[in-house]
């Protein structure tokens, strides 16, 4: 042994899997590759005992016949209306409640798209929370677009946007 500096020992920590669409993406991608779901996560630095008990519980929950888990919730997209009616700029109809916003009450860069969940979400969550909300539904939460979610009795507002620099949780009790 030498007594010499010894050298730095770089150790990677493999990643875990976030989600069940995350899983089933892996799953699907270590079939594609013909290899085994183990051989696969080794090869692209996936948690492989985390990547074997996410395809335990979703065989599990496929010989039940569960919802995949993106059904519980959906999102609609608030669009600009046409020029020819100024006074609101977004408007959306929902189970025959009309929902109009103007440029006086939210004012957004034109990239940023406005997406409004149908089904009611449970507001004790947050960042975190609303951010998996988001990702269940197959879409990126920091991609700069805002979501908007609201409770089963419609009494409070959770918009989550993520501006870039840092997450905005904005709420409201209607």
């Amino acid at each position: 042994m030498t007594t010499g500096a010894l050298a730095p020992i770089l150790f990677l920590m493999p990643r875990k899997i976030r989600d069940a669409l995350d899983a089933q993406a892996c799953l699907d991608a270590a079939k594609a590759a013909g290899l085994a779901p183990r051989d696969w996560a080794r090869q692209h630095r996936v948690d492989a005992r985390s990547l074997h008990m996410w395809r335990i519980h979703l065989a599990r929950r496929a010989s039940r016949g569960s919802a995949p888990p993106s059904s519980g919730l959906r999102l609609v997209e608030l669009v600009p209306t046409p020029p020819s009616r100024p006074p609101s700029r977004f408007v959306l109809h929902v189970a025959g409640a009309v929902i109009e916003l103007d440029d006086n009450v939210l004012t957004l860069p034109p990239s940023v798209r406005v997406f409004v969940a149908v089904e009611p979400l449970d507001m004790r969550g947050s960042f975190d929370a609303l951010a998996g909300a988001v990702r269940r539904l197959g879409l990126d939460p920091v991609s700069g677009h805002l979501y908007l979610f609201l409770s089963k009795n419609r009494r409070i507002a959770k918009a989550l946007w993520f501006d870039g620099s840092g997450w905005c949780v904005l709420a409201k009790r209607l």
